[in-house]
């Protein structure tokens, strides 16, 4: 429904396709072909076609790449459109220079084959889709401001297309009055005076502004408080508000709207650290599952208590995951908290003490070399967080932060960042929260590179603590 990486994606799916399309042609003429200098020729040839003519058709239908509310059969139709058209004139121009003839059987496996392969990988986007979209861990959760006709309508919207994969969390308003109704079946939960805490509060992955344009003119305060707080706001393309954060346009149900991003990043290198987090995650459980089996084994044994510590923390745009590592603390460590606040040794809403009496005595080893934040790792592969990002908070520290402060949401949180290669634990919580804005505002893949390098360090030298 937001298709705001929907050219990226397209782009990258053209590509797959003109692989695919090469692929056939080599596999064609390996079958079709026996002489091997005719062989180059021929294939200079039909690339020097190839390349344009499948890129000219494929690109400029609007059809070819979509997906969203297209059934398999029609996916397969609108596939037809350009490959027929594209394989029509491809035959054209090889008549014209007279390479048709002697060549028909490597152009009939073509034809076949590249479709063959068009179609497979369509059928496969599509099953994947079905497959990731049958739970709901991919929904977008969405808070609409507004209650008016334009936001009746958008619910209406969303309502009759359920593959957007769209949940619309509450109504805000301008009236106190209308708090609590419910508006098509969605309940005002608020205020414009209420934004702050409620993107405190939620997950929520994009606002959405359907307001007329007579409202425009008072909902800037809002997105600048949205921008600050690092949350993904959509407005309707003729109002422009001025702001810093990164913009662009995108479409919901085909009308245009600006998207404003909270920080500058390119959806290549967003995918790109995806597939770098889960690779590495993967090869390292690999090569490091005798360490898991050893640590786990002594926790069991030097202690009661179960082997993992399972923790409700706060990832991506407020969306709450189980963290995972492996427990260094007395059983009833949680509650025993209480009783210790008074000693607590760090500034702002995080709890820290260097000699916490809850800690086992393996505990203080395992946080001293960081064996305890290994199962992190399945957390990345799982898609939670990232090998690079800040710290993942408890929901209680959400609660009390600071508008800035929940800036740190818009990106996903990680197993080391720049606090982790900066002091640690010797940082005050103020200093802790720039260095992670610091992060987000900066991001690249050559920083994640060089923070990765400077962890490795930071760990032997035992400063885990």
């Amino acid at each position: 429904m937001i298709r705001e990486n929907e050219s990226f994606y397209k782009r990258l799916h053209f590509l797959t396709d003109l692989f695919l399309t090469i692929l056939a042609l080599y596999l064609s003429l390996y079958l079709g072909s026996q002489d091997q200098y005719l062989e180059n020729i021929f294939i200079q040839k039909l690339l020097l076609f190839i390349l344009p003519v499948w890129s000219f058709f494929f690109l400029t239908d609007k059809t070819a790449y979509k997906y969203r509310q297209t059934s398999l059969i029609q996916i397969f139709k609108n596939l037809l459109s350009p490959y027929l058209k594209s394989f029509t004139l491809f035959i054209l121009l090889l008549y014209i220079s007279n390479s048709l003839n002697q060549n028909f059987k490597i152009v009939a496996l073509f034809f076949g084959f590249n479709l063959l392969f068009l179609s497979s990988i369509r059928g496969g986007i599509k099953l994947f889709l079905k497959i990731r979209n049958s739970n709901g861990n991919h929904l977008k959760y969405i808070l609409l401001i507004g209650t008016g006709s334009l936001a009746q309508d958008f619910i209406r919207k969303v309502k009759e297309n359920k593959d957007w994969r769209v949940k619309i969390s509450g109504l805000l308003d301008w009236e106190e009055s209308k708090k609590g109704k419910l508006i098509s079946g969605i309940k005002v939960i608020g205020t414009l005076a209420d934004l702050p805490q409620i993107i405190k509060n939620s997950h929520l992955d994009y606002i959405v502004y359907a307001v007329p344009k007579r409202f425009l003119n008072t909902i800037e305060d809002s997105l600048s408080i949205c921008e600050k707080m690092g949350v993904s706001t959509c407005v309707s393309a003729d109002y422009f508000p001025k702001s810093s954060a990164n913009q662009k346009l995108l479409t919901l149900e085909d009308k245009p709207f600006i998207l404003n991003k909270p920080t500058p990043r390119k959806d290549e290198m967003i995918l790109a650290k995806e597939l770098i987090d889960k690779a590495l995650s993967f090869i390292l459980i690999i090569l490091l599952s005798s360490l898991f089996l050893i640590t786990a084994l002594l926790v069991k044994l030097s202690s009661k208590g179960p082997v993992l510590f399972k923790q409700l923390r706060v990832g991506l745009n407020g969306r709450k995951f189980t963290l995972y590592k492996f427990r260094t603390m007395v059983e009833n460590a949680e509650q025993l908290q209480k009783t210790l606040l008074d000693k607590n040794e760090m500034d702002g809403p995080v709890f820290k003490i260097k000699e916490d009496p809850r800690i086992t005595r393996l505990g203080k080893i395992l946080r001293r070399t960081s064996l305890d934040e290994l199962p992190q790792l399945f957390n990345v592969l799982l898609g939670d967080m990232s090998l690079v990002g800040p710290r993942p908070p408890l929901p209680e520290e959400v609660i009390q932060y600071d508008l800035y402060h929940r800036k740190r949401l818009c990106v996903k949180p990680g197993l080391t960042c720049l606090w982790q290669v900066n002091g640690r634990n010797k940082l005050n919580f103020e200093k802790w929260m720039k260095l992670d804005l610091e992060y987000i505002d900066n991001w690249s893949l050559l920083l994640d590179f060089k923070i990765l390098l400077k962890t490795i360090p930071a760990v032997l030298s035992g400063s885990g603590v």
